[in-house]
């Protein structure tokens, strides 16, 4: 299998065209990292095939004939669901707005998320909706800043928390969804990300990137092999190589095992007397 690995899927960006014309060949998916409410739905938009590593860890799966409109959501008892002048959505109970429905773009008033205020108006927590209707995560807050996401199942059960400090991550945990005992816990995002992705690829399968960020970091203990597209230039403000292109081409970084990139940025490198064994020229962004 040959996986092109994004953080998200960016419909709108130079790099995502090329990764989507890569991903027209055979026996080739996307393999997003993030969490992603409306990830089937972008799958069936961008006319791809992929999976999601926290879909993964959730076995989530998707019911491309069910939604959830607006006047459906389940919600505190005795409230009741307005749309308002303004085409908002508000939850109202006793004459009190304790929450406002958001929907997806381009649907039919499918909800995306609801978010319900504490007496003050500070945000209690988020409910996020999959495409299809079914409960995607519920972030917690505390003193209006984010302090807990969970992950639901398709049975609306936790499976993975994500836990916040001074507004970072700080602790992943992944739990059983029947006894509520943790099996995995890490200190980092990156290395939940890292053990996810080392766990869905596998020796005989290839890996493209095309950002040199958290997908990078992902792929530390792949045994997969992996390959870097470069879509930008090689150098920096001071026309000197990038560093974290220099560190894969020198082979100080051996995760990477080929660099593609076009014959101007190639020409570039080697005037710069840089190693350019893991370099190779494409004749197109199509390769």
């Amino acid at each position: 299998m040959d996986y092109e690995l994004v953080r998200l899927i960016q419909p709108d960006t130079d790099n995502w065209k090329h990764q989507q014309e890569r991903l027209q060949k055979p026996k080739t998916r996307v393999l997003s990292l993030a969490p992603t409410p409306n990830f089937s739905g972008l799958l069936q938009s961008q006319h791809v095939k992929g999976i999601n590593v926290i879909d993964v860890v959730t076995k989530r799966t998707y019911d491309p004939d069910t939604t959830l409109f607006f006047n459906r959501i389940p919600t505190v008892k005795g409230s009741e669901i307005f749309m308002n002048g303004d085409r908002s959505i508000s939850i109202i109970k006793d004459g009190v707005e304790i929450g406002t429905v958001q929907l997806y773009g381009g649907t039919r008033r499918h909800v995306k998320s609801v978010t319900y205020y504490n007496p003050d108006k500070t945000r209690d927590f988020i409910e996020e909706y999959a495409t299809d209707g079914n409960l995607f995560s519920r972030i917690w807050y505390s003193r209006d800043k984010a302090e807990r996401i969970d992950f639901m199942n398709n049975s609306g059960k936790p499976v993975l928390r994500f836990y916040f400090y001074e507004g970072l991550i700080n602790l992943v945990t992944v739990e059983s969804p029947v006894t509520h005992r943790v099996l995995n816990r890490y200190d980092t995002l990156n290395d939940f990300y890292i053990d996810q992705v080392a766990k869905i690829v596998k020796k005989t399968d290839n890996v493209n990137i095309s950002y040199l960020g958290v997908e990078l970091t992902a792929l530390q203990q792949a045994a997969s092999t992996n390959s870097y597209y470069l879509d930008e230039s090689p150098l920096d403000d001071n026309n000197q190589v990038k560093g974290y292109l220099l560190n894969i081409l020198t082979d100080e970084n051996k995760t990477i095992s080929k660099v593609y990139m076009d014959e101007g940025a190639y020409n570039q490198l080697a005037f710069q007397n840089i190693p350019l064994d893991k370099a190779e020229v494409l004749d197109s962004q199509t390769d």
